[in-house]
């Protein structure tokens, strides 16, 4: 078939959005090299995002002058031959409007990195719950594929009625993540990155790096955070860009991805560890959800359920010799399976197969 197919992409995000950037925005080069023409359109701009983790208010104007946008850029929708969703059209809004698209013949594939069901099947309000339970479902049922991250999404997809479900890790592109297998430290540096929603998680180990520093020197490197403080050990906050990331990460010698252990954090896809991995960087992370299917234990890296393991990980990983043997294997796993170079293929043939069908 050598018929150009011609995809809308309706991402939640732009480029500043990390699902929106690498579940669908690095791979457009690579679809456009191989027939597909791609179109995108986020919900929300950048400004969204930035005013988001800067804590300032989102006017509700704001939000529904971008709704507004979208629906009117939907009514272009017959003029494509897919569109691929991120997630769901209209956060929050009870009315599905992706099973409307199936009654008017359109044909959409949805992807998912998030368990964002459970923003309504476990909400506090009962209220939610009854009008939105139901939404996600649906809008899985009514695809033409859903692509998922891990085995927890996909369980759900299948459990929700949809046609084919596919797995599709969330990966980086090789090109710009070169392994740094030791970086030139004095003392063990630990990285964490992350945004300020998710800082909590690593504010939760403060205790775990307290006592580890009264073992061993240590620094703690925190990427993308804003309120991370403590006396007992020294520590470093660092502002996220796309620029500077990797750079940031080079530098460090062990990455953590701590969770809690929710139904939500069995939706998470394990990018941190996998930068990490790229960055040649041995891991440790809580044992939950696809962190365990991520972290092969003593060869890549190690998986803590309780303190005392986070703490003995540290202890072991001061070793620079495993360090650097850990981190060799961290990276041989990211550039088999976790490379934008290998999933390419796999994207470009489930959406010309969604077209065909």
């Amino acid at each position: 078939m050598n018929e150009e197919i011609k995809v809308l992409v309706l991402t939640k995000y732009d480029a500043k959005g990390a699902s929106s950037r690498l579940r669908s925005i690095q791979y457009f080069d690579g679809l456009e090299a191989n027939g597909i023409s791609i179109e995108h359109s986020p919900l929300f701009d950048d400004i969204y995002l930035e005013n988001l983790y800067s804590d300032k208010k989102i006017s509700k104007a704001y939000v529904f002058k971008r709704y507004f946008k979208r629906m009117i850029k939907l009514f272009s929708s017959k003029g494509y031959d897919l569109l691929w969703i991120e997630k769901e059209l209209f956060p929050w809004i009870p009315f599905n409007v992706e099973g409307l698209l199936k009654v008017l013949g359109i044909k959409y594939i949805v992807d998912y990195d998030d368990a964002i069901f459970h923003n309504y099947d476990q909400h506090r309000l009962g209220v939610v719950r009854f009008l939105l339970s139901c939404k996600i479902p649906n809008v899985m049922k009514n695809a033409a594929l859903v692509t998922v991250c891990n085995s927890y999404l996909k369980q759900k997809a299948i459990d929700s009625g949809a046609k084919r479900v596919e797995l599709m890790p969330t990966v980086v592109d090789l090109d710009r993540y070169k392994a740094v297998s030791e970086a030139d430290n004095d003392i063990l540096t630990i990285g964490w990155i992350g945004t300020p929603k998710t800082e909590m998680y690593i504010m939760e180990l403060c205790d775990v790096f307290e006592k580890v520093s009264q073992t061993i020197d240590i620094k703690v490197v925190v990427i993308g955070g804003k309120n991370f403080h403590s006396d007992k050990f020294s520590y470093e906050i660092l502002p996220w860009s796309e620029e500077r990331e990797i750079e940031y990460l080079q530098q460090i010698d062990v990455g953590i991805m701590p969770l809690s252990d929710t139904n939500w954090e069995k939706g998470k896809c394990g990018y941190k560890l996998i930068q990490y991995m790229a960055c040649g960087k041995p891991v440790v992370a809580s044992a939950i959800g696809m962190n365990c299917e991520i972290v092969e234990e003593n060869k890549n890296g190690y998986l803590a359920s309780t303190s005392q393991e986070w703490i003995d990980a540290f202890i072991k990983l001061s070793d620079s010799k495993l360090r650097v043997e850990l981190g060799k294997k961290a990276r041989k796993d990211v550039e088999e399976k976790y490379s934008l170079q290998n999933t390419l293929a796999k994207r470009v043939k489930f959406i010309k197969d969604s077209f065909e069908r």
